[in-house]
């Protein structure tokens, strides 16, 4: 699996513009469009990451656990830059909280996978987990919480007679409410409200990381492949792969394109939005690994030859694989059918991870996977077993994970990997585009006046003020600064919803 590994950089980020009533737009800045690789600006935007999760129901703790520890050598990393590298948002100060509440965070939940990777995918659970990492641009401990959360309150609790089939045993296996309400309440501790006025919608800012989730639209003739993306995409002259549902970013809320994609047969109840219904993408027309499937995405967007590192991981490759009788009952034949579906799901993720290794070398793109051999993979979707007050699932999965991590080939690997990364970050810190990647904000001029630009950092609002509209560049007293610090303030457009 080790690829030698070499960074190379992309084309500018698009410029926000303020409309007549107030919304914010966003176009290409410089005439140069963010999303086709016109012509490399040789800049450290210029070639993309990538990081695919697959999906695999509650062994996704150990996909957190593997991001988990990516983040704690970006911070080793990091640090040995300088001590004054506290967090990812560097040089901006952290902005995920203060005072005491900083103080009890871990030092690798203050390293964020959003600002090391420029797209973030998954399929089934695996885009739970992208979902909270990149739209909700959560840190590891806060998503192992939430997902330790999700397995306790939904999958802690089976039916019994829940096979879809016969109309006895015509329902699900876990009660799709208790997934919605453990989404909503993952997105409301990140502070966006689901309430009746404005639900949180699922499309974000184009210039942060941009999350791609995977499922299945079924319809009377067909089922499709679906990619709910939180930007646009525009049709691309990249074409070696057919482009999926083009378009617009959908304004669906969050918790919607959640259910959507996390609705394996058989487990939760599929969801209906409008007048289409949604599935599931590991289980039909997607592998339940997506790195083709996002890795030809990207390159319709940005041209071939834009990416950087494509980082791919798994949970666990199976060592069992279920004998496929032959039956006559037709419930039987069902069951065994699933069992065989569920199983193909999961070896074709390493069909995936070997198809794309192929591509990807003939292309000269680096490619790293990191799946655990051995029981991980065995561990049933929806598994949770208790033995008296131990989670004798998660404490697996926990042992598994860990002890992958130990080996010195994969920490090696990792250690590489990650050092790619904070490379490519600390050059990307050092733009003008740093601050509203890593921070969500931008500024306008609060003044009426006839500049209608998009300031990228505080400071470049701060010098439009002084120069412009009569602000003291060097305030003589307390007064003044803060008329100004007050005037930058009122300036600033926020994306962070």
């Amino acid at each position: 699996m080790a690829t030698s590994i070499t960074t190379q950089n992309a084309t500018p980020l698009a410029t926000p513009t303020k409309q007549a009533n107030g919304s914010i737009s966003h176009s290409p800045s410089s005439g140069t469009d963010l999303d086709r690789n016109t012509g490399s600006t040789n800049g450290p935007w210029d070639k993309k990451y990538i990081l695919t999760l697959d999906g695999g129901g509650v062994r996704g703790l150990s996909t957190l656990l593997m991001i988990q520890n990516f983040m704690a050598l970006c911070n080793t990393f990091e640090q040995s830059q300088g001590p004054l590298v506290e967090s990812s948002f560097h040089p901006l100060p952290f902005q995920e909280g203060q005072g005491s509440t900083v103080n009890k965070m871990s030092t690798s939940a203050k390293f964020l996978p959003v600002h090391y990777f420029d797209y973030i995918a998954g399929t089934s659970t695996g885009e739970l987990i992208a979902i909270m990492l990149s739209r909700l641009r959560m840190n590891t401990d806060d998503c192992i919480q939430g997902y330790e959360k999700l397995g306790k309150e939904v999958f802690g609790y089976s039916r019994n007679f829940s096979m879809r089939g016969p109309i006895l045993f015509n329902r699900e296996r876990y009660d799709h409410r208790k997934l919605e309400k453990v989404i909503k309440d993952v997105i409301e501790r990140r502070h966006l409200k689901v309430d009746q006025v404005a639900e949180p919608m699922y499309p974000s800012s184009e210039d942060r990381c941009r999350t791609i989730v995977l499922a299945i639209r079924e319809n009377s003739c067909s089922d499709a492949p679906y990619l709910f993306r939180t930007y646009e995409h525009k049709k691309s002259a990249c074409n070696y792969l057919e482009e999926l549902n083009p378009g617009p970013a959908q304004p669906i809320p969050i918790w919607k394109v959640a259910r959507a994609t996390t609705a394996a047969p058989t487990y939760f109840k599929p969801i209906q939005l409008e007048c289409e219904r949604f599935v599931d993408g590991g289980f039909g027309g997607f592998s339940n690994n997506p790195t083709s499937r996002t890795f030809a995405e990207v390159e319709q967007m940005h041209g071939k030859g834009t990416v950087a590192l494509t980082l791919s991981i798994g949970t666990g490759r199976p060592t069992k694989v279920q004998p496929i009788a032959k039956h006559k009952s037709g419930f039987i034949r069902y069951i065994l059918q699933l069992i065989k579906y569920t199983t193909a799901t999961m070896t074709d993720s390493e069909n995936t991870h070997e198809r794309v290794k192929e591509l990807l070398a003939a292309q000269g793109c680096p490619y790293e996977r990191f799946n655990i051999d051995g029981g991980l993979g065995d561990i049933n979707l929806g598994e949770w077993r208790i033995r008296g007050k131990e989670n004798i699932t998660l404490k697996k999965i926990r042992d598994q994970t860990c002890a992958y991590l130990d080996q010195s080939d994969v920490q090696a690997q990792m250690e590489k990997v990650a050092k790619i990364m904070v490379n490519n970050r600390i050059e990307r810190a050092k733009t003008s585009k740093w601050n509203a990647v890593a921070t969500g904000h931008r500024y306008h001029c609060p003044k009426r006046c006839d500049d209608e630009r998009i300031f990228m950092r505080d400071t470049d609002l701060r010098d439009h003020l002084c120069e412009a509209h009569g602000f003291s560049s060097v305030p003589r007293d307390a007064d003044q600064e803060l008329k100004l610090a007050e005037a930058v303030d009122s300036g600033k457009i926020s994306y962070t919803d």
